[in-house]
């Protein structure tokens, strides 16, 4: 069965609040929920979240949950996101058409680490900005091609997508 991934951008979001524990992702006129899609919103299937700030990659992440609970739960957390403190970023949810799987999600959530590590240029050679932890699933020492051919695709869809200015 061939496997289905979507890449949804929501761009420009604002990071509001000033107290640290309250700050919250909104829409990019600050005010409004991010309008997320259905398929962001579910819970019980995987999802990656991708966070971008001036173009350069900050954070990957995994959900089962919905996106919404994900990222008020790593706003809150007792070490929360690094990336809480810009005003602005670029959201990309990656929707894939299979039920929650964390073998799958973490191992694609690492290649796609890696593939960033390899091919950007802002970066050669280092993490996202703010990435802080990285889980590997590897079987037998050897990448599953399924997350491996998954973290390509999504690779190659984040480096043409249009970004805020």
């Amino acid at each position: 069965m061939k496997l289905r991934i979507s890449v949804e951008p929501y761009l420009g979001c604002r990071i509001v609040g000033n107290d640290e524990r309250g700050r919250r992702l909104r829409a990019a006129d600050g005010v409004s929920e991010v309008p997320f899609s259905a398929g962001a919103r579910a819970g019980g299937t995987e999802k990656l979240y991708v966070v971008m700030h001036k173009g350069e990659f900050c954070y990957i992440g995994r959900a089962e949950q919905s996106v919404v609970g994900r990222i008020r739960q790593g706003m809150i957390a007792s070490y929360p996101y690094r990336w809480r403190h810009y005003d602005k970023v670029d959201l990309y949810v990656c929707l894939f058409d299979r039920r929650s799987d964390i073998d799958f999600g973490e191992g694609v959530e690492a290649e796609l680490v890696y593939l960033i590590r390899q091919g950007t240029r802002q970066r050669p050679g280092r993490w996202p900005a703010d990435q802080h932890e990285i889980h590997f699933r590897h079987r037998h020492g050897m990448p599953d091609p399924t997350c491996l051919k998954a973290a390509r695709h999504i690779f190659r869809e984040l480096v043409t997508v249009p970004r805020s200015r």
